[in-house]
């Protein structure tokens, strides 16, 4: 009795031969794989690559010859001892083996199989007559070439492809899912797959592409991936953002979450310290061990390890049973490349976490990283950890590799993708009514090659130690001082407002360094953070308590007191300066608020209805920094109640 597998024919309509032959060339195609698949599975020995060149000549000699039945599935599995003048052969020379053993290596050497062997010569030669008639039946198959392909040169591109797809492949497999009920392009469903590979892998993943690529829809999209599979996911991000785009895109697209900003998760009984007053705040609904994926939207918030509540938070978080971690951000490095180290921090808890690929500590490499200047950096220093962890394109990336990419818009039809091209418009403004002589103080303050100018010491003090410092410590005082120098002016560029509370603050640092020093400690940078989040600590007490200081005897004190007070009073001089520039004497603030009447009074020229003209006056306005955004919005909502600017939105 012969039982067989019932046939898979799906199609009623299709017949019984046309199902037959679609089976038989599915069946030759998976031979075909299988033969490749052994031939690439062989080691590279001299011994394999012998016998394979030997294979080869006897095949393109004519001593071997290879033919492939294919008009029908043939099962038979024959062995016969014959010649092509079968007479010269004795009887016991020829021979027929059937049974259930196939021609290779395991089913000739290593598998129990059962084979019958008959020697008349009869019998043998009706085998030979089977035989040659399927023969004539057959195509001939080159086998040599098969073969060939091993010895074949390789070109690098070949190489680099192969590479990638080793490293890359499986992604290529889960950019083909299809997104669920959100409108994704096809460069937005690519980094879902990109990021998932991560998450797997680590625990975590960032995606760091620019503003306006779709972070929001990529994010939502890896939800509805955990919602899937009945798994709760908490989503963390700043205030403002979780009442209005996330409130929004929320209820739009019926995900399946628990928005908190960053101080409710902060604050949350289950994370908070319980020495604090407000410990027994409930927002996270459900016990941790419910959590499986955490979404922290502007995770650049995070970059700071040291604050004592945020920062924690966020750590506690992955304790316990694994929970995984997606961080958006679109500038991962603002002022170094520790920001990114910290936030991989976040789900790579372990400093070997990538050994697999090479890297036997992390932060080794980021030690490397910082040490060299920027523009020799290599990319194979730092790429296997971004790689391994953090996906980000660019528009220009995008633009390049997608051309013609769309979207379903709000009608159902697909619409391409367009980057509408900025058109920079350049407005001057002058200071030097104002602030006559300021920028020449302000040169003169920050060019190092000036005996008066700013000497920064308070961030770099190891240089008047009595005995050598540590040669790492000492550079990267030196790249801290180097950020400080250049960021004062940026300051300055955003508003005279930034600068002038910047400044204002560095005077405070630098008197609390002064106090510090006379009661015989020099503190680092990281004691002023200690200080900005410990308001109601007595500052010998936290003096006293801190890791962040060293001994003053082992400095020149008196050197060092001079040089950090000399920058104190260079700094207060200059922040004194700019604060003459008020609100209402700010050129570049008179400025934009022209700018923002012109853009008002066109929407009413142009605009054929109050709805339209109310959507031509929206104006979102960029700013570098966290003070000027405070000092336009307020100076927006004065102007704006007396009905003088459009609506206008502002983004730090």
């Amino acid at each position: 009795m012969n039982l067989g597998a019932p046939s898979d024919r799906k199609d009623l309509n299709e017949t019984p031969a046309l199902f037959e032959r679609r089976q038989i060339e599915s069946r030759l195609r998976s031979l075909q794989k299988g033969l490749e698949d052994d031939r690439d599975h062989l080691h590279f020995t001299p011994a394999n690559g012998a016998a394979l060149r030997k294979l080869i000549a006897s095949l393109r000699a004519g001593n071997l010859e290879v033919r492939r039945y294919e008009k029908e599935f043939m099962h038979a599995k024959a062995y016969i001892v014959s010649d092509s003048n079968r007479s010269h052969l004795e009887v016991s020379q020829q021979g027929i083996i059937a049974g259930s053993s196939n021609l290779t290596g395991t089913g000739l050497v290593r598998n129990l199989e059962l084979n019958l062997g008959r020697f008349e010569g009869a019998i043998t030669e009706q085998a030979c007559e089977w035989f040659d008639e399927l023969w004539d039946e057959a195509e001939p198959y080159d086998l040599a070439q098969l073969f060939q392909a091993v010895f074949d040169p390789l070109t690098p591109w070949g190489v680099f492809i192969r590479v990638l797809w080793q490293i890359y492949g499986a992604e290529v497999e889960d950019d083909e899912k299809a997104d669920q009920n959100l409108p994704l392009t096809n460069f937005q469903k690519h980094v879902v797959a990109r990021a998932l590979r991560p998450i797997r892998e680590t625990g975590g993943a960032i995606v760091a592409d620019e503003v306006g690529l779709g972070k929001t829809f990529i994010a939502g999209e890896v939800l509805n991936r955990y919602s899937d599979r009945r798994q709760r996911a908490l989503l963390i991000c700043p205030a403002s953002l979780r009442d209005s785009t996330w409130k929004t895109f929320i209820h739009n697209y019926q995900l399946f979450v628990e928005c908190l900003s960053f101080e409710q998760l902060a604050n949350d009984r289950q994370l908070s310290d319980k020495q604090r007053p407000d410990a027994d705040a409930v927002h996270i609904q459900r016990p941790l061990d419910e959590y499986q994926l955490v979404i922290v939207d502007e995770a650049h918030n995070y970059r700071n390890p040291d604050p004592p509540t945020r920062a924690a938070a966020l750590r506690t978080l992955p304790f316990g049973r694994r929970r995984d971690l997606l961080l958006l951000t679109a500038t991962p490095v603002n002022n170094s490349l520790w920001d990114l180290y910290h936030l991989l921090r976040f789900f790579m808890r372990q400093d070997a976490h990538l050994a697999d690929r090479g890297i036997l500590s992390i932060r080794d490499r980021f030690d490397q990283a910082m040490r060299k200047d920027a523009a020799s950096l290599s990319p194979d220093l730092l790429y296997p950890i971004v790689d391994a962890t953090t996906v980000k394109r660019t528009r220009q990336f995008v633009k390049k590799h997608y051309v013609g990419d769309t979207i379903l818009g709000p009608d159902g039809k697909p619409h391409e993708i367009v980057f509408p091209a900025p058109k920079a418009i350049s407005v001057r403004y002058k200071l030097d009514d104002q602030l006559p002589g300021f920028f020449a103080l302000l040169e003169e303050a920050l060019d190092p090659d000036i005996d008066t100018a700013l000497t920064f010491v308070r961030y770099a003090p190891d240089v008047f130690l009595l005995e050598g410092g540590d040669p790492d410590e000492n550079a990267h005082s030196r790249a801290l001082v180097g950020l400080v120098r250049s960021g004062l002016p940026k300051r300055f560029e955003s508003s005279a407002f930034a600068f002038r509370k910047t400044v204002e603050k560095m005077v405070r640092e630098h008197q609390v360094f002064l106090d510090a020093l006379g009661s015989g400690q020099v503190v680092t940078t990281a004691f002023m953070r200690e200080i900005a989040g410990d308001d109601d600590t007595v500052f010998e007490d936290l003096l006293d308590a801190t890791e962040h200081s060293k001994d003053a005897d082992l400095y020149d004190g008196v050197r060092l007191q001079a040089a950090v007070e000399r920058d104190r009073d260079t700094l207060r001089d200059l922040a004194s300066k700019a604060d003459s520039i008020t609100q209402n004497r700010d050129p570049k603030l008179a400025l934009l608020i022209g700018e923002l009447e012109e853009i008002a009074q066109q929407a009413k020229r142009e605009a054929a209805s109050t709805l339209a003209e109310s959507e031509k006056r929206k104006v979102l306005v960029f700013t570098l920094f966290e003070d000027t955004q405070n000092r336009v919005t307020s100076l927006f909502r004065r102007q704006e109640a007396q009905g003088d600017v459009p609506r206008a939105a502002t983004k730090g």
